[in-house]
């Protein structure tokens, strides 16, 4: 007959009490954690985005973030400590919702019926970034950057190209930049249709790679190693374009990192820094 020994239901008690604990501080630095001061709201077609705003005391220039695929942009605050490390260092921060957009400038009649719902990049230009702009954030007489993880990344380089004059620095981690390497792609084909049949859109229309040479910002990549949703040998080619461009570009690949929060958060804490020193 099995008897358990003594200290084992201490042990419980204590395993119980840590998770308690752990529970209680997890709430409370969430708790600490920004909010949005002001959510403003833009109308694509049917459907209203949330675009959330943190205003800085000092207000030294804007940061606007850009989440991945049909990520939640309360993921930038929730799940990172991004807005309040920026929001310390006397920078606004603009999160807009943007859903499962792919930030793709046109729609086709090869687009996925299910994407002409998501916002394109001509109604960001059109729509989102004059609402933003009429409030004052992310003007060209200020300090801007934009900072993206996976598919923002790619949204980041391509507004980057649309507005030059207005982001100074761009932080991406975990991007695709181009998506001719990867022509099975789901969210390509989505929106463009089959590699076979367009490659002229896959190659030309809204490839960071082939925009490359007209970007006029700093760009500093961020991939793990081990991401098996977009091989790090995306950040790794986008990295050899811009040099090739002379482009002002710092390429980190992390070990044993994949394509995670546990990585966006670590690396979003050490490298933010470089867009405000």
């Amino acid at each position: 007959m099995f008897v358990k020994k003594p200290y084992s239901l201490l042990f419980i008690f204590s395993f119980k009490a840590c998770i308690v604990l752990w529970i209680v501080f997890s709430t409370s630095v969430m708790a600490q954690r920004a909010i949005p001061q002001t959510t403003l709201k833009a109308t694509f077609k049917t459907h209203t985005h949330q675009v959330y705003v943190f205003k800085s005391k000092s207000n030294r220039g804007t940061l606007l973030f850009l989440h991945g695929w049909h990520l939640p942009a309360s993921d930038w605050w929730l799940k990172t400590n991004a807005i309040d490390s920026a929001l310390n260092q006397g920078y606004n921060c603009i999160c807009p919702d943007l859903d499962k957009c792919c930030y793709n400038d046109s729609v086709y009649k090869e687009t996925d019926p299910r994407y002409l719902e998501y916002p394109t990049r001509t109604w960001i230009r059109q729509v989102l970034m004059p609402l933003v702009q009429s409030e004052g954030y992310l003007t060209p007489q200020a300090f801007n950057c934009v900072v993206g993880i996976s598919t923002g990344c790619r949204g980041a380089v391509l507004l980057a190209a649309d507005y030059p004059d207005v982001f100074k620095k761009a932080l991406l981690l975990s991007g695709d930049y181009n998506q001719t390497q990867m022509p099975e792609d789901g969210l390509m084909t989505a929106c463009y249709g089959k590699y076979t049949h367009y490659k002229n859109r896959w190659l030309k229309t809204d490839n960071p790679a082939y925009i490359a040479k007209d970007l006029k910002c700093d760009i500093i990549l961020v991939h793990g190693l081990n991401d098996k949703i977009v091989p790090y040998k995306q950040s790794q080619s986008f990295y050899k374009q811009l040099k090739k461009f002379n482009k002002n570009a710092e390429l980190f690949v992390i070990k044993n990192a994949a394509h995670d929060y546990l990585l966006w958060n670590t690396q979003l804490q050490q490298k933010l820094k470089m867009l405000w020193n």
